[in-house]
């Protein structure tokens, strides 16, 4: 029979007692407060639910242009029943980026990257460097930083560009010199995949003072779903910008980007840093007494249904 103890540094109390009742009033209890039709379930799926909402309200106030891709990693990280558990809620954001928003990131020189990414090329003279795209928003867009409306004039009438095929190739990561980079493209097992480009037009863009702009160098692709072609037998993925069976893309929706070099050599890219936008914090700041009243009152009606007052 288990023993109940009270010891101080003085007395030490022996109390034998029969927990059997008590064990199988929480076996009666748990069991009905873990059925997904509990009371309690119910108040934990619609608070779980209810922050989530919140959470995506809240970001859509703190970002500046849309917050599509960071509202989709709240929705793609939703679990629930967790472990089949239907007490046990769970939102776990998919996209990396998220911690940093919440949490801000001191300010980084962005060539580091030039040492971790598969992507870095190494030119002839053995300098470390990566092409890096960068996409322009059309007037009035608010998934990204929109291009004034005299530039989108000119960039709307250019000859599209297109990506004619995609191709794999050994990683250049790790390469010192150009002849290391060249075999590791050949013999690297760790592939990365480049864009054939087939380029039509680019924009010729400068400010009053005669200085180039972010908007010179820009092309325009257009939209396709065909997939691209087989380069060197092998069979590569779907391509978001592609020739299509005739050898033309089709007439969908532009997309403009210009492309930039980032080597060792290169002044500037020094990243400022960002503040914590604390998005999470703060919903649930916001949302944590109203989660605790849903909860207290889920056990309270499965408590009555149950006969306990």
């Amino acid at each position: 029979m288990p023993e109940l103890i009270l010891e101080t540094p003085q007395f030490k109390l022996r109390y034998n007692c029969d927990f059997n009742a008590l064990r199988e009033f929480f076996t009666v209890v748990k069991t009905r407060l873990e059925t997904p039709k509990s009371n309690l379930a119910a108040a934990v799926k619609t608070a779980g639910n209810m922050v989530m909402n919140e959470w995506i309200t809240t970001a859509n106030s703190r970002f500046r242009h849309s917050s599509g891709g960071y509202a989709q990693g709240i929705v793609q990280g939703l679990k629930y029943p967790f472990e089949d558990n239907p007490l046990h809620f769970v939102i776990e954001h998919t996209k990396k980026y998220a911690v940093y928003l919440e949490n801000g990131y001191d300010p980084f020189d962005m060539k580091k990257m030039l040492q971790t990414s598969m992507k870095v090329r190494v030119s002839k003279k053995g300098n470390k460097y990566l092409i890096i795209p960068f996409q322009h928003g059309t007037p009035g867009t608010k998934s990204m930083s929109a291009m004034p409306k005299d530039v989108y004039k000119r960039a709307s009438g250019l000859k599209e560009s297109i990506i004619a095929a995609r191709f794999l190739e050994g990683s250049q990561q790790g390469a010192n010199s150009y002849n290391q980079a060249r075999q590791f493209r050949q013999d690297n097992p760790n592939k990365v995949t480049r864009n054939q480009y087939k380029w039509g037009d680019k924009l010729t863009d400068k400010d009053a003072a005669g200085k180039y702009t972010i908007y010179d160098g820009m092309v325009r692709f257009n939209r396709n779903v065909a997939n691209v072609r087989m380069v060197n037998n092998v069979q590569l993925p779907a391509g978001k910008f592609a020739l299509n069976a005739t050898g033309h893309t089709s007439t969908q929706h532009s997309s403009y980007f210009t492309f930039r070099v980032m080597s060792e050599l290169s002044q500037g890219w020094q990243n400022p840093g960002s503040p914590g936008m604390f998005i999470l914090k703060d919903t649930v700041e916001k949302m944590s007494g109203r989660v605790t009243q849903l909860i207290a009152a889920g056990i309270k009606e499965d408590m009555r249904e149950m006969g306990f007052s």
